[in-house]
C-alpha cells in the first residue's frame, strides 16, 4: 500500500528495539505489541519526536486494551 510513496515510511521489528530514522514526525500510525510496556514505550518514542500540530494514531484500541 506505501510503495513509491517517499514521504512514508513503515517501520518493522520490535518496536521496543528500533530505531526512528527521523528528526521529527508530523504523523504517527501505531499498530503494535498491546502489552501496556509496550503501548507506552511505543508512544513515548514517537511523542518526543512530534511537530507541533502532529498526530499520533493507534490501531486496535479497545475498551481492554491499554
Amino acid at each position: 500500500m506505501t510503495a513509491g510513496l517517499d514521504n512514508i515510511r513503515v517501520i518493522v521489528g520490535d518496536s521496543a528495539e528500533v530505531d526512528l530514522p527521523a528528526e521529527q514526525v508530523a504523523f504517527a500510525f501505531i499498530d503494535g505489541n498491546h502489552a501496556a510496556t509496550y503501548v507506552r514505550s511505543d508512544f513515548e518514542k514517537v511523542w518526543k519526536l512530534l511537530s507541533a500540530g502532529g498526530l499520533v494514531a493507534f490501531h486496535d484500541y479497545d475498551h481492554d486494551l491499554p
